[in-house]
């Protein structure tokens, strides 16, 4: 952020994030309620149950405390992350597609969206949240719960039925980006609109 500030002056600044990204964004900004941030987007926040079976989870956490560089494959399908089969093909393809964690990086994981869970009442800049009705990696009653708990006003939750994991790259995805540009477009200051 503070690189971006001083390579572009003079305009906002927004931070958007994808599932765990998304998790990184609410983190960072609830710990920095100092912020000169525009407002933040989170598409499909990882923020509550996630497409791993508990066994799994549970074993992340022994394993955390043993052995913490220890890695499990998660077992999501790849075919959850769109309803586009090309979409899927090419995340098949590429080869830094990965479903590996290792087990401080699970645990560490979910103490941090409990954390952020626990502060969501601190939340204090324009916040847009995005999730597919039918996201099973990422489930939306987690942003459902996040959202309820946020107390700021200047606050959006959109939910796409059908929709999966990756919005940015599933069959709604005009709408989705047109959603997206128009609350964008509400938040910017009315001289930044006269640049576009």
């Amino acid at each position: 952020v503070r690189l971006v500030q001083q390579r572009v002056v003079d305009r906002p600044i927004f931070l958007m994030g994808h599932s765990v990204g998304a998790v990184v964004v609410l983190d960072y900004l609830l710990r920095s309620p100092e912020t000169t941030v525009q407002g933040a987007i989170a598409f499909s926040p990882a923020l509550g149950e996630m497409g791993v079976s508990p066994l799994k989870v549970l074993l992340g956490k022994v394993l955390s405390r043993l052995v913490p560089r220890f890695s499990l494959h998660t077992s999501i399908d790849p075919g959850t992350a769109s309803r586009d089969p090309a979409v899927v093909a090419a995340n098949l393809q590429d080869s830094l597609r990965h479903d590996l964690v290792s087990a401080r990086l699970a645990t560490e994981f979910f103490a941090t969206v409990e954390w952020v869970h626990a502060h969501a009442d601190r939340w204090n800049i324009p916040l847009l949240l995005l999730h597919g009705g039918a996201d099973q990696v990422a489930l939306p009653a987690g942003s459902r719960c996040f959202f309820k708990r946020v107390g700021l006003v200047d606050k959006e939750y959109r939910e796409y039925p059908g929709a999966y994991h990756e919005l940015q790259d599933d069959l709604n995805y005009p709408e989705v980006m047109s959603d997206l540009e128009e609350w964008l477009e509400r938040h910017l200051p009315s001289k930044m609109l006269h640049l576009l």
